[in-house]
């Protein structure tokens, strides 16, 4: 997993690598799920937002198997470098806009409190990595006892 920050400043050592506009469309191409936080500087909410979404390293952290997946970035995008990204994040009516952007899917608006958790709960709903660990959508056969098997032919010579 990939933290990067798309215009703006980052803070030397704050784990958020630095990179030009013209790279995030080039990591999409790739195959990335970008989960992107769209913000203006000066806008409250924005202000209040950045923080919660900054702990998202911090918490993931301690998930190792969403840490060592390559096809996954958490974006923080400055609205001033959206005409160099152009459409790869679609409409941006206000801010902070939060989306999860993939290659074959539809982007995704988050719609929950912009909290840490939530931000976290929502990239592991929504990542490859959370279908993989929870077994690939496969259902388990039951296993049958010899009882269950003898009521069921039982039925069937009913009928």
């Amino acid at each position: 997993m990939r933290f990067v920050h798309v215009g703006g400043n980052a803070a030397a050592g704050d784990g958020w690598e630095q990179i030009p506009p013209n790279q995030l469309p080039v990591m999409f191409d790739e195959g990335k799920q970008l989960f992107v936080l769209v913000y203006m500087n000066g806008c409250g909410p924005c202000e209040q937002t950045k923080p919660q979404w900054d702990a998202i390293r911090d918490r993931m952290g301690d998930m190792p198997t969403y840490m060592a997946d390559d096809s996954l970035a958490v974006v923080k995008l400055n609205q001033e470098q959206l005409p160099e990204v152009g459409d790869l994040v679609g409409q941006v009516d206000g801010f902070p806009t939060i989306r999860r952007v993939a290659r074959g899917k539809r982007p995704a608006e988050f719609e929950d409190q912009r909290t840490t958790d939530d931000f976290v709960a929502w990239i592991k709903r929504l990542s490859a990595v959370a279908r993989e660990q929870a077994g690939g959508g496969r259902r388990r056969r039951r296993h049958r006892t010899k009882r269950h098997k003898k009521r069921h032919r039982s039925r069937k010579m009913k009928r």
